[in-house]
C-alpha cells in the first residue's frame, strides 16, 4: 500500500475508533476529506555512470532534467579527496583532483537532490576514476663499464617504455666521478674523473626515472692501469716476462735457473703440436705412467716449487721479445733473424738490460754462448707426431725447431703464472 492511501484511510479509522467511545458522529465521518500530500519533484539524468582516466584534472558531465529550482549536490566522504564537481544550470561536470597512485580503480558517488522537504527527490550518480596503466621502462643493459680515464664513456638505451618522461640522475656519493644524460632514448654515462685505485673498481649508481617507475644502472670505472713488471726481478726466483694484455694483474714468470735435461724418453707423452698451453701439456706429461721412473725436463721444474712448468711456445716466443726487445713471430717480424752480433744495436741493449737483471739475482742467462754463435736452446712442452722430438727455441740466433728428447745439449728453463693483485691485497 502506498503513502497516500495509507494517509487517507487514517482518517476514518480514527473516525470509526472515535463512534466507537460516542465521539465522532456519522455527520463528521460523512463530511471528512483526505489530506493533500506533496507530489515528489521529477528528477532524471542523462546517464547515472560517469568514467574518469586516471590523470589528475579529467572530466565527465551528465544532464538532469528537473523543474525543481532547487539543485544540491554532495559527494560521499570517501571520495572527497579525489573527486570534485561544478553545477551548470543542469549539467554537472565532475572532475578528478588528483591521479589516481592505484593500478585498480576507485568509486566515488555523487548524489543529486531537488527540492526541499517532503517533495524532495535524489538520484545517485556512480563516478569511477581507472587504475594507472603498469608502468614499463625496460633498459638494453643494467650493468655499465667505463674506461679508467677521464672522459670514458659507456651506454645503455630503453628499449620499451610508456612513460611520458624520463630523467637521469646520478647518486650523491658519486656524482663527483660520474655524469649521466639522456637524449632520446640513449642514456650515455661518463667517467669525470680518472680512477686512481689500482685495485678498486669505483662503483655508481644511476637512476633512470620515469614519471611511476624508476630502474638503475650499476656503473664501474676500471682501476688504474698498473706499471708493467715486465723485465724486473720475481724476488729472486725469475724475472717477469709477459703480462695479459687483458688482465695487468696477471704474469708470467720465467726461473732463473736453468739446467740441462733432456726433454724425455721417445714415448708419446699427449702433446702434439704446439698449441697447446704449459698447464696443458704439462697436466699430460705428468699423467704419463713412466713419469716417476723416466727422466723427464718437467721433473727439473717439480724440483723448483709448486707452479712451475716447462714453457710453451708462446711463452718461448713471448720471452724472446722481452729478451731482444723486438716482435718475434716465426721469422715474419723485424726482430734480427742473425747471431746476435748482427743485430741492431737496440736488439743488444735490450738483451744486455735483461741480462743484468738476471745476473743481479744470480740467474743462468738466456744465452752463455759467444754473440757469435746460434745459442742455447731451451725445450718447450711439445713433441711432434711420432713422441721421438722434442720442440726447442733457440735464444741466440732465433729459432724453433724440433730434435730427440733424448738430447743432452739443451736447457730447461721453467716458467709460471703469477697473479700481482693476489699478492697486493
Amino acid at each position: 500500500m502506498n503513502m497516500k492511501k495509507l494517509l487517507a484511510i487514517i482518517p476514518i479509522l480514527a473516525a470509526v475508533l472515535s463512534s466507537c467511545n460516542g465521539t465522532i458522529t456519522e455527520a463528521e465521518v460523512r463530511n471528512h476529506e483526505d489530506p493533500v500530500l506533496a507530489e515528489p519533484e521529477s528528477l532524471t539524468h542523462s546517464s547515472a555512470s560517469l568514467s574518469l582516466s586516471f590523470e589528475a584534472g579529467k572530466k565527465d558531465s551528465t544532464y538532469i532534467v528537473t523543474e525543481s529550482a532547487t539543485v544540491n549536490v554532495t559527494i560521499n566522504p570517501d571520495a572527497v579527496s579525489w573527486l570534485d564537481y561544478t553545477v551548470d544550470g543542469l549539467k554537472i561536470v565532475v572532475r578528478a583532483k588528483e591521479e589516481n597512485p592505484e593500478f585498480t580503480d576507485r568509486t566515488g558517488v555523487i548524489t543529486v537532490i531537488v527540492g526541499q522537504g517532503a517533495s524532495a527527490s535524489s538520484a545517485e550518480l556512480s563516478v569511477v576514476q581507472a587504475g594507472a596503466p603498469v608502468p614499463v621502462l625496460k633498459l638494453a643493459v643494467t650493468e655499465v663499464k667505463v674506461g679508467n680515464a677521464a672522459g670514458s664513456m659507456g651506454v645503455s638505451s630503453i628499449t620499451e617504455t610508456n612513460q611520458e618522461s624520463i630523467s637521469v640522475s646520478v647518486d650523491e656519493g658519486s656524482s663527483e666521478w660520474c655524469s649521466a644524460s639522456i637524449s632520446g632514448t640513449v642514456i650515455t654515462i661518463t667517467a669525470v674523473k680518472e680512477n686512481p685505485d689500482t685495485l678498486i673498481e669505483r662503483v655508481a649508481t644511476v637512476s633512470v626515472i620515469g614519471n611511476r617507475i624508476t630502474k638503475t644502472i650499476t656503473v664501474a670505472q676500471a682501476v688504474a692501469l698498473p706499471p708493467t713488471r715486465v723485465g724486473k726481478p720475481y724476488g729472486t726466483e725469475g724475472i717477469y716476462f709477459w703480462r695479459n694484455p687483458n688482465d695487468p694483474y696477471e704474469y708470467r714468470v720465467v726461473s732463473k735457473m736453468a739446467a740441462i735435461r733432456p726433454w724425455g724418453p721417445k714415448t708419446v707423452a699427449g702433446c702434439p703440436g704446439t698449441s697447446k698451453t704449459a698447464e696443458q701439456a704439462c697436466e699430460s706429461i705428468r699423467s704419463q705412467p713412466d713419469y716417476g721412473t723416466n727422466y723427464y725436463a718437467l721433473q727439473y721444474c717439480d724440483s723448483l716449487g709448486t707452479g712451475w712448468l716447462m714453457p710453451s711456445y708462446a711463452d718461448a716466443e713471448n720471452l724472446y721479445e722481452v729478451y731482444n726487445g723486438l716482435r718475434y713471430d716465426n721469422k715474419k717480424s723485424n726482430a734480427t733473424q742473425a747471431v746476435p752480433n748482427a743485430m741492431t744495436d737496440f736488439e743488444k741493449e735490450c738483451r744486455m738490460k735483461f741480462d743484468a737483471v738476471m745476473t743481479s739475482i744470480g740467474g743462468v742467462l738466456l744465452n752463455t754462448q759467444d754473440w757469435s754463435k746460434d745459442g742455447d736452446a731451451m725445450w718447450v712442452c711439445g713433441e711432434n707426431t711420432a713422441g721421438d722430438n722434442g720442440w726447442y727455441f733457440r735464444f741466440g740466433k732465433p729459432g724453433y725447431t724440433h730434435g730427440a728428447k733424448t738430447n743432452l745439449t739443451r736447457y730447461v728453463r721453467c716458467v709460471k703464472a703469477v697473479n700481482v693483485k693476489q699478492q697486493s691485497q
